[in-house]
């Protein structure tokens, strides 16, 4: 699970999708608009938890 950023301005977010396509399955890339690397959880909260949530449900699923 990857969860960027689109605003990041330590890791450009191309790298992101760079790093997503080379890793291998089973792999997610979960994109949030308009926050920074730093800023990530805090402005993107509900979202990063719910996406985070998600991810880890499906956890028990295999």
């Amino acid at each position: 699970m990857m969860v960027h950023g689109t605003l990041d301005e330590i890791v450009p977010v191309s790298h992101a999708h760079l790093l997503f396509a080379a890793a291998p399955e089973p792999k997610q890339l979960h994109i949030i608009d308009g926050v920074g690397h730093n800023s990530l959880i805090p402005e993107a909260g509900t979202e990063w938890v719910e996406t985070i949530s998600a991810w880890a449900d499906g956890l028990e699923d295999n």
